[in-house]
């Protein structure tokens, strides 16, 4: 496993515990000069989120249907 997939991994852990509103800030400080990196994990947070939100978990399962 790679250094900066451990380092991916750790931010996720740390980001996805934060409410929705906190984790902009933390994920800049965090992340610094590193957009890429930034952005694999808000790429992750929005997935994680969409699976924990049964709403969006719905309206995808209907429009798969459709």
């Amino acid at each position: 496993m790679s250094e900066r997939w451990k380092r991916q991994k750790e931010l996720f852990d740390e980001a996805s515990r934060l409410a929705r509103g906190e984790r902009q800030a933390f994920l800049e400080e965090a992340c610094g000069d590193d957009p890429r990196m930034r952005e694999t994990i808000e790429g992750l947070l929005h997935e994680h989120d969409d699976d924990v939100d049964p709403i969006s978990a719905t309206v995808r399962s209907s429009a798969a249907d459709s």
